[in-house]
Order: C-alpha cells, then structure tokens, then sequence
C-alpha cells in the first residue's frame, strides 16, 4: 500500500493503536528529518500490523497532538475487523498528524522553492516546518522582496521562501499542482529555474505519499484470513511479537 492509503485506512478507523503501545513521542524535529526521507525517495522501514477480529482494547490515532493528554480506549466488543500497529506507530503518528491535523496547534508546511544541492547530504535538503497561518501569511508576504533582491545578488541575502501546507499537496489531481506552481510562480516573478524546481517538489511530494509504496513497506500479520480461521495468531503470540521486535529487534 502507499502511505496515503495507510492514512485513509486511519481516517476510516480500521488501523488502530493497541494499548499496549506507548504515547506518540517524536518532536517536529525528527517528523521534518522524515518528510525529508520521504521527498528523497529514502525507504523509512517497515511498518507492522496485526488483522485481528479479538475484542481488544485500542485507541485512535490523534489529529491534534498536544503532550499530556490522556487518551480514550476502545473495546472491539463487537469484534469487527481492526488492523493494530505493532510496529512503525511514531511514524504512522508523524504522518497522520501533518496531513491530518496539528502538532500543539501547528500544521506542516513545504518551502515549496527548497530542493536546492547540497554537498552535505547529511544537511536537510527540503524545508518542512512546522508553522500556524498566520506566521506563514507574514513569511510568504515577504517571498516578493526577498526573491527581487536575490535576483540582483544583494550580499548575503537568502534564498527566497514560500510555503504551502502539505495537505494541499498531496492528492491533487497534477493539473491543479500546476495551477499552483502557476499562481506562486506569477505572485514571486519566478524565473524558469525555481519554476522547474517547485514544480518538481510538488509532484515528487505527492508521488512519495500517494504513488510510492517502496518508501513504507506495510507487513499484515493474519492478513484477509476468515474471522475463525485457526492459522490465526493468538493475543498471547502478538503481544509476545510486539515484545520481541521493540526490545530486541528480532
């Protein structure tokens, strides 16, 4: 599956969070290094899940992710059909909430003129961050006179920056990306070269979520099994799974 069809599949409450999983702990640091991966083409790991009928107790992904809050279990009384993550919860959780929500009232943005070579390829090389609309209405209302001014090679001015929120991005039709390329390009008085290069990040963020299943592998224990098949693993061996592979990796 592609990343956006995990997504979906969280929209619509079939993938779930055990209870025995931890709290969603990464800060936006490591969640823009992942979105970095991400554009790169970088594979991010496997992520885990359990198909399962047992009414086992769980818990919904959060939109709005602020610390300290107590979370609401479920019980799957009536024993539908769940997908629990046993592995790959803080990057399904970082995902999840750029392109569904906010982190401490904050949602994801993409410098959509970043991508620029580097030599260091430890570096960053696109600029994901974490902004409220109205700080990102004050930087893109600067783009303007900053892209005059670094196009007349004015010392040591910056390269300029504009930002779009990453669910703007991703799922639309290629038509409309450039539709915005377009507007962005015409509002800043790109040149031929940063049109080229934002129009390359928007399509290449959209491929990586939506088109892309190598960057996330998805590895479905007992998966489209019938309900009362008997190959089916017990809690008692999941949740012994679930031991194994986040204290010992094996």
């Amino acid at each position: 599956m592609s990343i956006y069809q995990l997504i979906n599949e969280i929209d619509n409450k079939e993938l779930v969070l055990p209870a025995i999983q931890r709290d969603f702990v990464w800060d936006i640091d490591r969640i823009r290094l992942l979105f970095d991966s991400m554009m790169r083409g970088y594979p991010i790991g496997i992520v885990l899940l359990w198909e399962t009928y047992q009414p086992i107790q769980f818990r919904y992904f959060d939109t709005d992710f602020r610390p300290d809050v107590l979370h609401k279990f479920e019980d799957n009384t009536e024993e539908n059909r769940k997908k629990l993550v046993l592995d790959g919860q803080q990057r399904l959780s970082s995902i999840f909430v750029a392109l569904r929500g906010r982190h401490e009232g904050r949602g994801l943005y993409l410098d959509v003129l970043s991508g620029r070579d580097k030599d260091d390829f430890s570096e960053e090389k696109y600029d994901f961050q974490f902004y409220t609309p109205g700080e990102v209405g004050r930087l893109n209302a600067t783009s303007k006179k900053v892209q005059q001014a670094y196009r007349k090679k004015v010392a040591d001015e910056e390269p300029p920056r504009y930002y779009v929120q990453v669910p703007q991005i991703i799922g639309k039709a290629p038509n409309e990306l450039l539709q915005l390329r377009e507007k962005i390009a015409k509002q800043l008085t790109l040149n031929e070269a940063d049109k080229l290069r934002m129009e390359g990040n928007l399509l290449n963020l959209s491929h990586a979520l939506t088109g892309d299943a190598e960057i996330l592998k998805t590895q479905t224990i007992d998966s489209k099994l019938p309900s009362d098949d008997k190959k089916r693993k017990s809690a008692f061996d999941v949740l012994e799974i679930f031991v194994r592979i986040n204290t010992q990796g094996v």
